[in-house]
This record gives structure tokens, C-alpha cells and sequence, in this order.
């Protein structure tokens, strides 16, 4: 080991002798300089370009960014330490580049990395910040583009706000296998009351090594984020708890309402990426072929339009765009929600390798009938734009982190609500057999309703009768117990009970293209994702955040969540009854409570109940 390890640091020393050779070709400026005049966004409507970095200048725009430097794991555990001379411009791109060193660095770190972060001048409040990133591969790479604010108006971290535009996470050597976006406010860490709202996407391709364009729309009541023409994430639920005693800050906009820095950074190893030793990562990184690369970064203006959005849900959707209307009657191929970044083109979920993670938002398009079966097809119940042409019913998982846990104990996204007979729809491919499909599902459900996973087929009640098969059928689920909201509600305390399942499939997928469709057997079945791991095994069971200090006789859980809901909502609810969606809301185990189910902006900011 000790000598293949010498090899590789000789390696890595003359890739460093090579580079210092040409080092002068590879900082040449890009001949063809960009027009400011001509940039727009990559996909959207036209906006004011407020300024922009082509990187075209020889070396760093220390008007725009500033470097960052230093180490100590950064509250992550992270591995890597900040230095300017891992910040380079190579042919018209910031290169990011992490190396691992044959020294120690300042402050004990074996390897080192770049960050850069813009200067209070072009500090950004609101607007549209893109750019074009290429992450790498290589287990242990932590590829970040996020905001941070200037100052601290609301109090220390997260109080006054973090945005991530992009987390890409390597857990796997040839891959980017995940592209997070998140947003972090609420209280401060003592006071115990951390809020986080965020999306994680898979579809089982790799984002490592080409140019994607990632972006943020951040406008006083909305957040988009974007993967190409690809919207993942869609958010519309914050709070903070450090302008009390005004409910969740002093403006609904609070704390994503003050300038924020813009920072680049590769991270190494640490919590996220679930690597904590040097000897754990890459060998890419000895060779220096691990990089985040970016060819532009562009910030735009909002659009009149953009300022003046409201949240509509729950409320009756618009009605689809051309492209989605005609999804109706094309051919499967173009259902898919997702894309397939290498081509461009809307591809199924991929199937293959350690684990899949399908967000149950991500449904097809195609509408009622075809990407989804809705008992009210024209209304959304739920509180989530991400999905505004469609009748599904999307909750955010904004979620509270009570004291104790781990700052990122969350990441799983929105959640689909199901009534009985409701079902969404999603592509998937299987690239080779598979003797065991293993599926863990993160779920709530107050009734303890059971669901049906079909494939190849639009009847959930007996799939084999137009060639259709049953890939696992789950009749009755445990039941959650929502605990009273600790803290009180005023700090946003709002967490749902999750729990995490698994089960073998009953018939795993064959090889090739499938339409599967979760089904719901039952009421207020909440679902947030499938894991399909091919060939493996996981959990069978696991209490998440949200469910502590559950009753140990069960048969009490259904009749003391009742009580809490009739507590809650008489609190909460008394101004709104009148605005009940009494028909689509019903809780059959709440009994006179059918009326009281509104999806009011009082309950969103307590953590109503409502929606079990």
C-alpha cells in the first residue's frame, strides 16, 4: 500500500512539473470575448443582465471575487483545505482544482482545494443567478455554488438564510450521482429551531464531466431552481425566528430579503459525502484530475412578473404549455419528467447500480389519465408550484431539525399526497436482471393505509388483466404519531412524523423500458420517495424526525393523534373554516373536523396536521 502510494505522489508530482511547463498557454485569454450586450439567460424569458464573469480575463476578476483560505472542517467534517493557488483560469473557465498534498497545510489538512466568494460590490438581493458547471467524478467530491448573506440581519446561521443553488454529492467513483438544492433559515443553533426546505435529485445518470447550466430564480415569495431547462425544485416555504415576536420574520420574505455573497467552492469529503479519511478518496485527486469547472457566471434581473408571483396553491392550476398538452398523445418515450443531461432529452429513471431514488413529484407529464390519476384533476391541494400545471397534490417538506440532530438530518424534498384510487406515474429503464428488487419508501400516513407498485399497466385493481404485473403490494402501512409542536409554533416548528420502510418486490422488474405507478389503497397516504436498489437489500423499517415519543400501545396512536389534531386545529384553524376545501380535504378519522381542513397560510407556518 505504502509504495503504491509513493507511486501516485510521483505522479502527482510531475502532473503538477507538466503543468508549471505550459503554464503560461494554459492561461491565455479566450480569443472570442463575450458581448455583454448580447448575454441572456440560457432558457426563460428575457432579463436585464445586472453583471457577469466569462473568465476570460488571465487570472481572477479581483474586482467581482475574493479567495477564501483556511480549513478546520468547516462544522462538516470536510477534509479539504481553501487556498488561492487551487484557483485557476484555464482557457476561459474557473478551475477549482483539489489536490492531495505530500505536506500538511496550515492547519493539519492533507489536502487542499479552491474557493473563491464575490465582494460586498456585486453582493446579490433577488434575480437570477446562473452559470454553466462542469463537476467532476471521483468519490469524496463536494461541487458547491451556494449564497450566504453579507450581514447577519436575523441573527447567526441559519437565522438569516443559506440558499444552495448546487450541491453535487460523489458516492460513487465514475459519477456526480446527485444534484442538491436547499434552503437553510429559521433560528439560530441555540435556540434549537433550524428550518430547511430542499430538493435532492437522482435519475440514475451521472452529471460528472459535462457542461451543465445550473440556476436560481430568487424572488420575494419563490425560489426555482433549475438543471438546464429542468426545474427541480420549486420552493415557496420559509421562516425566521430572529425578527420575533412577528410570526416567521417581519416580512414574508424574510431572511432571503437582504444582499447575499455569491460563493464557489470544492468541498472534500465530510459529512455529506461520507468520506472522512484521505486514504478514502478518488485516486483522481493525486493526479489532479479532480476539478469543478465553470465557464460563465451570469446574474440577471427578475422580471416584473417575477416580483409581483404569489403562491396559488391550494388552488386551481393553470392550464399546461404547449409541450406538455402535447404529451398526451405522444409516445411513451417523451413522458418522462426527468432528462437525461448527456442528450438533452427527457429519459427515464435509470435503474442500475447500488440504489435509484425516484421523488414522487417527478411524475410523468401527460396529465390526467396519463401521468397521474387525481380525484381533483383541476385543483391542487397541495402548497408547492413545482408542479402548477397539474392537479397533483405537492407539498414542500419544509421541515424543523429539532435540538440534538444532525443540521442536515433532512434531505428528501416535497411529498405527494394520495386519496384512495390515486396514482402517479414515472419511466423507468432496468439496463440488466435483477434476481431481488429491493424498495424502501419514506412515508406518513395517520390511517394506515397500504399502496400497490404496478408496472405496464393503468389499473391499479388488477394490472395483469391488459398485461400488467404487480411489483409489490403493501396492504396495510404502520400508522404515524405526530408528537405536540416543540418548540412553539412561532418558531416555525412544523415537522412532519416520517417513517422509512422496505420491502422485497414481489416481481422484480425485467430488462427494459417500464411505466410503473404508486397506487394508493387508501386516504391521506404521504410519500416523499421510492429507493429501488436491484440486487441488494436495505432497511425494513425506521422511525425519522418528527415521531419522537410515540406511545408504546399502539392501539392508542390513531386516538391520541386525534386529540392533538382537534387541540391544533382549534387553534389554528378557527379563522378559516370558511375557506375549507371541505370536498378534496376530508379526514375520515377526524370525524367532525371535515370542515376545518383549509390550506391557509396560518397552517403552512405552524405545522398543521391536515395533511394526513
Amino acid at each position: 500500500m505504502l509504495v503504491a502510494l509513493l507511486a501516485l505522489l510521483a505522479l502527482q508530482c510531475q502532473a503538477r512539473q507538466s503543468q508549471d511547463a505550459v503554464g503560461a498557454t494554459k492561461h491565455q485569454r479566450r480569443q472570442q470575448v463575450v458581448d455583454p450586450a448580447l448575454i441572456q439567460p440560457a432558457h426563460g424569458p428575457p432579463r436585464k443582465l445586472l453583471w457577469h464573469d466569462e473568465f476570460e480575463l488571465p487570472l481572477l476578476n479581483r474586482d467581482i471575487w475574493d479567495y477564501e483560505e483556511g480549513g478546520g472542517g468547516f462544522g462538516n467534517n470536510e477534509l479539504q483545505y481553501y487556498q488561492a493557488p487551487n484557483v485557476l483560469i484555464e482557457d476561459g473557465q474557473l478551475v477549482l482544482q483539489a489536490l492531495i498534498e505530500d505536506q500538511p497545510l496550515p492547519t493539519g489538512e492533507m489536502v487542499s482545494s479552491g474557493k473563491i466568494t464575490t465582494t460586498p460590490a456585486y453582493a446579490i438581493t433577488y434575480g437570477r443567478v446562473e452559470a454553466r458547471v462542469t463537476m467532476p467524478a471521483g468519490i469524496g467530491a463536494w461541487s458547491s455554488m451556494f449564497m450566504l448573506p453579507i450581514d447577519d440581519t436575523y441573527g447567526g446561521w441559519p437565522a438569516s438564510g443559506e440558499i444552495d443553488v448546487i450541491e453535487s454529492i460523489n458516492l460513487d467513483p465514475a459519477k456526480a450521482t446527485s444534484i442538491l438544492s436547499s434552503l437553510h433559515y429559521g433560528a439560530t443553533l441555540d435556540q434549537g429551531a433550524k428550518g430547511q426546505n430542499a430538493c435532492v435529485f437522482r435519475n440514475g445518470h451521472s452529471f460528472a464531466n459535462k457542461p451543465v447550466v445550473m440556476a436560481v430564480d430568487w424572488t420575494p415569495k419563490r425560489i426555482t431552481f433549475w438543471i438546464d431547462e429542468f426545474v427541480h425544485c420549486d420552493l415557496a416555504t420559509w421562516w425566521t425566528a430572529g425578527d420575533l415576536p412577528t410570526p416567521r420574520g417581519g416580512t414574508t420574505a424574510a431572511p432571503f430579503d437582504q444582499p447575499f455573497r455569491l460563493m464557489l467552492n470544492l468541498a472534500i469529503g465530510g459529512d455529506l459525502p461520507q468520506v472522512f479519511n484521505v486514504g478514502d478518496l478518488d485516486p483522481l485527486f493525486l493526479t489532479g484530475d479532480v476539478a469543478l469547472r465553470f465557464d460563465y457566471v451570469r446574474v440577471f434581473d427578475l422580471t416584473a412578473e417575477e416580483r409581483a408571483w404569489t403562491n396559488p396553491f391550494p388552488g386551481i392550476i393553470d392550464p399546461p404549455p404547449p409541450f406538455v398538452a402535447a404529451a398526451l398523445v405522444a409516445p411513451v418515450d417523451e413522458l418522462a419528467y426527468v432528462p437525461n443531461f448527456a442528450t438533452g432529452e427527457r429519459a427515464p429513471f435509470l435503474i442500475y447500480g447500488d440504489s435509484l431514488r425516484i421523488d414522487m413529484e417527478y411524475f410523468n407529464y401527460g396529465g390526467q389519465g396519463v401521468g397521474y390519476l387525481d380525484t381533483t384533476p383541476y385543483y391542487n391541494e397541495g402548497n408547492s408550484p413545482l408542479r402548477y400545471h397539474d392537479g397533483v397534490d405537492v407539498y414542500e417538506g419544509d421541515l424543523y431539525t429539532p435540538p440534538g440532530f444532525f443540521k442536515f438530518a433532512d434531505l428528501a424534498g416535497a411529498y405527494v399526497r394520495y386519496m384512495e384510487g390515486e396514482w402517479t406515474a414515472y419511466d423507468v429503464f432496468v439496463p440488466q436482471p435483477m434476481d431481488v428488487l429491493w424498495l424502501t419508501m419514506r412515508y406518513n400516513t395517520l390511517t394506515g393505509t397500504g399502496f400497490r407498485l404496478i408496472a405496464d399497466s393503468d389499473n391499479c385493481d388488477n394490472p395483469e388483466a391488459d398485461g400488467g404485473f404487480t411489483v409489490l403490494e403493501v396492504e396495510q402501512l404502520d400508522a404515524c404519531y405526530v408528537p405536540p409542536i416543540q418548540p412553539p409554533a412561532v418558531l416555525g416548528a412544523g415537522n412532519l412524523c416520517w417513517y422509512m420502510a422496505g420491502w422485497a418486490a414481489d416481481t422484480p422488474l425485467p430488462v427494459g423500458r417500464h411505466t410503473i405507478r404508486l397506487c394508493s389503497l387508501g386516504d391521506n397516504l404521504n410519500v416523499q420517495y421510492i429507493d429501488f436498489t436491484p440486487n441488494g437489500y436495505g432497511m425494513n423499517f425506521e422511525v425519522g424526525p418528527g415521531c419522537q415519543n410515540q406511545p408504546e400501545d399502539q392501539n392508542q396512536l390513531v386516538e391520541t393523534q386525534t386529540q392533538s389534531n382537534t387541540q391544533s386545529q382549534s387553534n389554528t384553524q378557527s379563522q378559516t373554516n370558511t375557506q375549507s376545501q371541505t370536498n378534496t380535504q376530508s379526514q375520515s378519522n377526524t370525524q367532525s373536523q371535515s370542515n376545518t381542513q383549509s390550506q391557509s397560510d396560518n397552517q403552512n407556518q405552524s405545522g398543521s396536521d391536515n395533511q394526513y
